[in-house]
């Protein structure tokens, strides 16, 4: 019987990730790129996280699963709420595994709040979202978003308030974080939100492959994507119109989240069952070259400008070809190559191949 581990990464990005792999940054990414597959993989458009990582898990474009952002508005009473399970139209990859019998566990998938699988459980992606100011009590995660009821107390236990993250970390990213006025300058308190989003996801998903071992188990991780919209201006070398001080300040924090990535991924494949198969993927790429832009337009989406149509693609397993150059895929290939892996046949309405 196969096993999968499917870790997303948001905004990863091949021309950001190889020269820290080369350098001796990222020794696990490559060692899963030498003795596995790789390549690009195609995204959508418009780049936006909820509809591509639903894309990713379902299949299918926008238009048919039918998340088509952060929020919606509930159509009876016309209040913006987030989207959650009940957005999704159609079946995500976990459902139609787990109607095969497969047991299926996902973590920090966007549009999973309020989801439950059978013989499986679900940790949503409101999971790591603050719900509390600095200085005051941190509550539990929201009603719906630990399945099951079982697991709400331990998994609860395990969230990581920002204000967690103390000056030991923050050196790790920005050595000279002390010079910094954090009352002027707030740019430290963000990383430290997105840090603890990604630690309290890799804690979940920790105590998930210790505690309920599973067929499928989908990890998603948001931070890269959130830390390089504050901090990839001052990624080297230094743009024109980045001042020296702050280039010299914050010019470590992309490569150092993504050698925390890194870390992450080890952890997860050591707690992982040793034949299990993993799969890593990225909605979209980041520029980080001289291809960024020089100005954000203040719009809607406009941060977008930002995100590069080519996203990466990982992983090795013994049914996966090992060395292969994975060429011409996109988001919507995922779920034909998983579902191909566990003996099941893509839908007719799955445009994806595998």
């Amino acid at each position: 019987m196969p096993r999968l581990l499917l870790i997303g990464w948001d905004a990863a990005d091949w021309r950001l990730l190889r020269p820290l792999m080369q350098a001796g940054d990222m020794p696990v990414l490559k060692r899963l790129v030498e003795t596995g597959f790789s390549g690009n993989l195609r995204t959508l458009e418009p780049m936006l996280s909820p509809m591509l990582w639903t894309s990713i898990a379902t299949g299918k474009r926008a238009a048919e699963h039918g998340v088509l952002g952060f929020t919606e508005v509930d159509s009876l009473t016309r209040e913006v709420r987030p989207v959650s399970a009940a957005t999704r139209k159609c079946a995500a990859v976990w459902n139609i595994l787990a109607a095969h019998g497969y047991s299926c566990n996902v973590i920090g998938w966007f549009a999973t709040q309020g989801e439950e699988i059978p013989r499986g459980s679900v940790v949503s992606n409101a999971f790591p979202v603050p719900t509390a100011g600095p200085g005051k009590e941190w509550p539990p995660a929201p009603p719906g978003t630990i399945s099951p009821e079982s697991d709400v107390e331990v998994l609860n236990s395990l969230r990581v308030s920002p204000e967690q993250i103390d000056g030991d970390v923050i050196s790790l990213f920005c050595p000279k974080y002390r010079e910094i006025d954090t009352e002027q300058d707030h740019l430290i308190n963000h990383l430290r939100v997105h840090l603890a989003e990604a630690f309290s996801i890799q804690a979940a998903a920790c105590w998930t492959l210790r505690n309920r071992p599973g067929d499928f188990v989908g990890v998603y991780f948001r931070a890269m994507d959130e830390i390089a919209h504050h901090f990839m201006h001052f990624h080297p070398p230094r743009m024109a119109g980045i001042p020296e001080r702050e280039f010299s300040l914050y010019s470590e924090v992309m490569r150092a989240t993504c050698r925390l990535h890194d870390r992450l991924l080890a952890q997860l494949i050591a707690l992982a069952p040793e034949d299990t198969h993993v799969m890593l993927v990225s909605d979209h790429g980041f520029h980080c070259d001289h291809l960024r832009p020089k100005v954000t337009p203040r719009v809607t989406a406009g941060i977008t400008v930002w995100h590069r149509k080519q996203g990466i693609i990982a992983g090795y397993g013994d049914r996966f070809k090992s060395g292969h150059a994975v060429q011409g895929a996109g988001l919507l290939d995922v779920v034909p190559t998983i579902l191909q892996l566990f003996g099941i046949p893509a839908g007719k309405d799955m445009p994806g191949r595998f």
